[in-house]
């Protein structure tokens, strides 16, 4: 403890070297605190600024630390009055405290109804009530309204684990019930014992399960840091294209430092800082723990990210001591604490968190004799209440303040807590404390006395949950807060103008009646792109995203015709500026162009398809990418996407297997409508041809812009050329169930002897592999059988529908209808083959809705995909034309 740590105490680079001339030094240092005393820190940035400059001119080799003392950036001087009542946020801070933690340790007493196995979390909550507590009395902003002049409220992030803190507040607010509180964990069991008069609450932060109440989802860890960027971005893109006027508005994101080592976390930093999103404020609550252990235990986290924001270019504003320390600071003449502080790492931090006062007594003050003296005088008991920055509503509200009005760049505070906080000998600073659930007695009774809570003795036993009378200060201060700031957060609000669609043959015909034209269903949804956008209504809500993959994907027609959005214009002259295709930026622009980052453009799209109810305005959404770069890659920002309740296309690009022929293993797809369709809002379409497309995209935009329904689609496309057919008749209800029949290939009477039996197979397929399976059919007839085919445009929707008929069944309903495709293929005969470019399990998910009697065979991709021609990997996974034929004649002579 005593001896510096060598790798710590690397500062600036002369550090390691001798003073030859401590006069000189001296008159430097002189120098320059007399030019800021004099002329302001203004001057004295400029001199710092130049002598930079020239350092590098004479190559010097030195550059400035990017840390700085592990003290508060925010002076005392600089501190602004703290504009509310004390005393009564620090009383309402200790109340939710007590309710977040009764609501916990009596979800998991099974003697009082609940289950030891929900879980929950204490010790998060209890470092971050202070900083929720500051935001929710002067910084977070509700909805006002969606009028003229009204404020559309701020968005804010919640730490996950923090969710029963933000229950207990809701509770005093009157927005959840005592018994909403007793069924924590307990959606299901809720309404059954509570008679209906309960909600149960989920356990993070989920708008899918709590549709009035949360905004974001953020309980996978790194998905709510990047989503804050982009959301605050996507804010920019509204107001920059005259949609609406986000200016004033905030994005708060509340964080981990454990959460920081996520790569979600910091792959988007740099495009805040290059956008100057200064709309955005982040949190990161350094308790300096995660659930094994420290976060850095050999190292400190608060500087090691104050480095990583300011090299990204953010404003930086370290909260690290309360305002007890205001005076040792005051009274150290000679830096002994800051140097104490640079060679405490943050195991030992947190070491000193878990102990008592008489512990920090003997072994931080007492490592030398300045700082025993600044110790003399305080009391064991006042040194133990020495409070971490993130547990003084004085310093996070300077923090908060400071944060807001900086401008040009976005801000993130570091603010030190301790994990655990006020839970004494039962978690505070223990490696044990996250998954902390339950209490003993006297731990309920610590912890009571030490908030000073009006309860009784039996009351803290029996975890009463307690609420001030309406009339009483806190109540009213509460409330009045609240009402100058818009009302209560969190709040999903879900109101938003219907936005028409236009007919499907304004912008669809070439694909309805396609007469046999050659095209890519690629080339035929960036069309009817193209058509949609100079929609009146509909186009200006539209937002196309991709990830530096336009011109594959044909799309750079679209850079003349709607721009690529930047928020600072177009600054130079692009190289291709006489092409008609020409690479065009502008501060209108319409498109996001996201670069390589598949999670960036996935943030994006989510922010848009999320924005009728986070700004009351409807957008829509197009992200267009390679199929395999989306559930694979970023599949759990969808699934989180599907928790907001999301509405918008996905467009899997260069879909299947086999489609994207010379790329190779890492780029083929043969699974992304498996993991589309275990996502409950999550339509998944594999279309063969332009007329299915466009039948979808319709049936999708009707759905999400005009209903309202809380779906997106997944859509594939692929980029093989090949005759596309017109819509038949009658087929569009078929298309939008999943299947529908394309076409009977009767087999020629010459082929077959009089004394010969029908025979007869039915064949399904969907997308790439549709036309093999309409060759096989054409092959098949030529040898004198019958064949059928169904394009199939869904699977996820016929298995949906069929599980949904099958569950009607269980449920009693026995004279209910069979399933849409057991109804569909009786009409068929024979035993029926589905081939697709995707692994077998996913046309294996009808199997069991099919007529009674009809074997079932199944051809797909399993495997790792390969290097070579569309012909050549089809052929080596046995789903082209071939195959199919050979797969039928084997069935038939089975049968």
């Amino acid at each position: 403890m005593n001896a510096p740590l060598p790798f710590q105490a690397v500062s600036p680079s002369n550090a390691l070297q001798a003073d030859t001339d401590p006069l000189e030094s001296a008159e430097w240092r002189d120098a320059f605190g007399a030019l800021a005393a004099t002329q302001g820190p203004a001057r004295a940035r400029y001199l710092l600024d130049e002598l930079v400059r020239l350092a590098r001119e004479q190559r010097i080799g030195w550059k400035p630390e990017l840390s700085t003392p592990y003290v508060n950036t925010v002076g005392v001087d600089e501190q602004p009055v703290f504009p509310g009542d004390l005393a009564v946020e620090e009383r309402l801070a200790s109340l939710m405290r007590w309710n977040a933690l009764a609501m916990v340790v009596r979800a998991n007493q099974a003697e009082s109804g609940g289950s030891s196995e929900l879980g929950g979390h204490i010790a998060s909550y209890a470092s971050a009530a202070d900083l929720f507590e500051t935001g929710y009395n002067h910084f977070f902003h509700a909805r006002e309204g969606l009028g003229e002049g009204q404020h559309r409220g701020d968005l804010v992030f919640f730490q996950p684990h923090s969710a029963p803190g933000v229950y207990a507040r809701a509770f005093l607010e009157g927005r959840l019930s005592e018994r909403d509180l007793g069924f924590y964990r307990q959606e299901l069991t809720a309404p059954a014992q509570s008679g209906g008069q309960a909600r149960g609450l989920c356990s993070y932060p989920h708008p899918y399960l709590m549709p009035d109440f949360w905004q974001f989802p953020t309980g996978s860890m790194g998905i709510g840091p990047i989503s804050s960027i982009y959301h605050a971005r996507f804010m920019r893109y509204l107001t920059h294209r005259r949609l609406l006027d986000c200016a004033g508005r905030k994005v708060w994101g509340v964080f981990g430092d454990g959460e920081m080592d996520e790569p979600e976390s910091m792959s988007a930093l740099t495009l805040a800082a290059r956008e100057g999103l200064d709309n955005l404020v982040w949190v990161v609550n350094c308790n300096l723990q995660r659930l094994d252990g420290p976060v850095r235990g050999n190292g400190r986290i608060i500087d090691e990210l104050e480095k990583l924001f300011a090299g990204a270019g953010w404003n930086v504003i370290k909260l690290v001591w309360g305002s007890d320390w205001d005076g040792l600071f005051a009274r150290d003449l000679t830096g002994a604490l800051t140097q104490a502080f640079a060679n405490t790492v943050d195991g030992e931090m947190q070491t000193f968190a878990a102990k008592d006062g008489r512990y920090n007594r003997d072994h931080f003050f007492g490592q030398n004799e300045e700082l025993a003296r600044l110790a003399q005088g305080m009391t064991d008991e006042q040194i133990d209440r020495l409070k971490r920055g993130g547990h003084d509503l004085v310093k996070i509200h300077a923090a908060y303040a400071a944060a807001a009005n900086h401008q040009g760049q976005p801000t993130v505070i570091l603010a030190h807590t301790k994990k655990g906080y006020g839970m004494g000998s039962a978690g505070q600073g223990k490696m044990t404390t996250h998954s902390h659930k339950k209490f003993d007695e006297t731990d309920l009774l610590e912890f009571r006395n030490r908030f000073n809570l009006p309860l009784s003795d039996e009351q803290a036993r029996q975890m009463a949950f307690y609420k001030p009378a309406d009339d009483s200060a806190e109540m009213q201060y509460l409330h009045q807060r609240r009402a100058a700031l818009g009302g209560y957060l969190p709040q999903r609000d879900t109101t938003a103008d219907v936005v028409n669609v236009p007919a499907l043959t304004g912008y669809g015909q070439f694909a309805l009646a396609a007469s046999g034209k050659e095209m890519s269903t690629t080339m035929a949804f960036v069309r009817m792109l193209g058509g949609l956008l100079k929609d009146a209504a509909l186009g200006p809500r539209i937002v196309p995203i991709v990830a530096d993959e336009a011109r594959t994907f044909g799309m750079a027609n679209l850079f003349k015709q709607v721009g690529i959005y930047s928020s600072v214009g177009q600054r130079y002259a692009p190289e291709d500026i006489g092409s008609v295709l020409s690479y065009r930026e502008a501060m209108d622009g319409q498109i996001l162009e996201e670069g390589i980052s598949e999670a960036g453009a996935l943030a994006s799209w989510t922010a848009a398809a999320t924005s009728y109810s986070v700004h009351g305005l409807a957008m829509l959404p197009f992200y267009i990418y390679y199929s395999m770069f989306g559930f694979q890659r970023v599949g759990d920002q969808i699934w989180a996407a599907a928790d907001q309740r999301a509405r918008g296309f996905l467009l899997g690009a260069t879909s299947g297997r086999t489609t994207l022929g010379g790329e190779g293993l890492q780029h083929q797809d043969g699974t992304s409508h498996l993991v589309a369709a275990t996502i409950p809002n999550c339509k998944s379409y594999d279309p063969a041809f332009a007329c299915e497309l466009a039948v979808i995209i319709d049936q999708g935009m009707r759905e999400m812009m005009v209903e309202q329904q809380d779906v997106f689609y997944y859509v594939t496309l692929m980029n093989e050329n090949y005759a596309q057919p017109d819509l038949r008749l009658g087929s569009e209800a078929g298309i939008v169930r999943g299947c529908y029949l394309f076409n009977s290939y009767l087999h020629n009477a010459d082929m077959r002897k009089s004394t010969e039996s029908p025979r007869n197979i039915t064949l399904m397929g969907s997308g790439a592999i549709l036309t093999e399976v309409i060759k096989a059919a054409q092959q098949l007839a030529g040898l004198g059988i019958d064949a059928v085919v169904y394009s199939v445009t869904s699977w996820s929707e016929l298995a949906r529908g069929g599980a949904a008929a099958q569950q009607r069944r269980l449920d009693g309903d026995t004279g209910g209808d069979a399933p849409y495709i057991t109804q569909l293929l009786a009409g068929s005969q024979g035993p029926v083959i589905a081939a697709t470019d995707y692994v077998r399990a996913v046309p294996e998910s009808i199997r069991a809705f099919l007529p009674e009697g009809r074997t079932y065979l199944t051809l797909g991709t399993d495997g790792f995909g390969r290097s070579d021609t569309r012909a050549a990997l089809r052929q080596f996974f046995g789903v082209d034309a071939q195959s199919i034929v050979a797969a039928a004649l084997l069935q038939l002579k089975d049968q």
